[in-house]
């Protein structure tokens, strides 16, 4: 059974100020091999202590905290892959971020660069955080991923939403889609090029 760690490191803002938040639910996930989707039971997970943050599946280390560039040592571990890299985050206007990390993993299955735009809104209890990315995937990395000796590029975009009940307890939310590179098609084993996925839970600070 698959467990689902749904969360991107634009949760950094939301919490910068706590010193954790855990939320359980469930979760439906498609898979881009099979037709239809399932339900899985989902987590939702920040700690954070000084300059270290673990945010779901990505570990990060912040080197500087500057108005203009935050740069940190980051980790995930995502599609079978250990992956080490840099962060480098920058500001845009009307609040937003924007976001180069850069990937390479530990058994040299080759490297990803990724692009992330994304923001924090807040309406009274509400809590919205949208998010859209662009990651480029090595000729090596997509060989191990999809079986196919080609670089690819696909999309994600992000919604976590947060809905307060109290200071300690929430409703937490999170819907992802991916749209994979049009030649992954070419592998007669993937079924589509989209991925949706959405979890929901009840949320802890502490």
């Amino acid at each position: 059974m698959k467990y689902l760690l749904l969360l991107s490191l634009t949760t950094s803002l939301l919490f910068a100020k706590v010193a954790g938040f855990v939320a359980l639910g469930l979760g439906y996930d498609e898979d881009i091999y099979e037709t239809k989707g399932e339900v899985v039971p989902s987590g939702l997970a920040i700690i954070r202590h000084e300059n270290i943050a673990i945010e779901g599946n990505r570990i990060s280390y912040n080197m500087t905290r500057a108005s203009l560039l935050n740069i940190a040592l980051i980790a995930r571990a995502q599609d079978e892959l250990l992956d080490l890299g840099l962060q480098l985050t920058l500001p845009l206007p009307a609040d937003f971020r924007f976001q180069i990390n850069s990937f390479s993993d530990i058994s040299n299955y080759g490297y990803a660069l990724e692009g992330m735009i994304f923001r924090r809104f807040s309406v009274s209890n509400l809590e919205l955080v949208p998010s859209i990315a662009l990651e480029h995937n090595s000729k090596d990395r997509t060989q191990f991923l999809y079986a196919l000796p080609i670089k690819s590029v696909h999309l994600e975009a992000e919604l976590l939403t947060i809905y307060n009940i109290s200071k300690r307890y929430n409703l937490a939310s999170t819907l992802f889609y991916n749209l994979y590179d049009k030649d992954v098609l070419q592998n007669s084993l993937i079924q589509s090029r989209e991925r949706w996925r959405f979890s929901i839970g009840v949320g802890y600070r502490f």
